[in-house]
């Protein structure tokens, strides 16, 4: 059971190993969480190997869950100017990831797509954006684009420019937006997240 509280005092006897710890529940919660905390302990006290009642103790500092990550935010509000615009979140998150996404690359070189003149480019790749076409030595028309990445494979750089141009697409509409140092901060999460991962490598 993991809940939220607030640290009132505590005290500790060394002979003993004793530790007496008060805190306080959150107040719109406190009837029903110590309803829980008291059927948790009885059960505990009561079960079979009662003499024993090792518990598991985890204290530590409160840290809001971060519920969204930087991906679920941008999806968020595509949700959210899609409804206001009356369009759909396939084609929000497409304009949205084209004006302001990554490019694909292959060994640090941009890709290209080539494809015949009549065919359905979005049947081939979910992002790609038009810029231009060419006829080759044997007169056949190509359709020349540019892919974008998925947006689960940005890095925090990558995906800090998506946030920043979808926040400004969502103020022009006067949808509501998480605050700069919100933002900053969960941003700060994925680059911290980078990092550790980069070690571990």
């Amino acid at each position: 059971m993991k809940i939220k509280a607030t640290y009132k005092q505590h005290e500790i006897d060394l002979p003993s190993g004793e530790v007496t710890l008060r805190f306080a529940l959150e107040r719109d919660r406190r009837l029903s969480l110590c309803s829980d905390i008291d059927k948790l302990l009885t059960a505990i006290t009561s079960h079979n190997n009662a003499a024993k009642k090792l518990l598991k103790v985890d204290i530590d500092v409160w840290r809001e869950q971060r519920s969204l990550s930087a991906n679920s935010y941008f999806h968020l509000l595509v949700n959210k100017i899609a409804e206001k615009v009356g369009s759909d979140d396939d084609k929000i998150k497409y304009m949205l990831v084209v004006s302001y996404g990554a490019l694909a690359s292959y060994e640090g070189e941009q890709v290209v797509i080539k494809l015949p003149v009549g065919v359905e480019a979005a049947g081939y790749y979910k992002y790609l954006k038009y810029i231009g076409n060419e006829v080759d030595k044997s007169g056949k028309e190509w359709n020349l684009y540019v892919p974008y990445k998925e947006t689960h494979l940005y890095d925090s750089k990558e995906m800090a420019r998506l946030i920043d141009g979808t926040v400004d697409e969502a103020k022009r509409l006067d949808i509501e937006v998480k605050s700069p140092d919100e933002l900053a901060s969960m941003l700060a999460l994925m680059e911290e997240y980078e990092k550790q991962k980069n070690k571990s490598v």
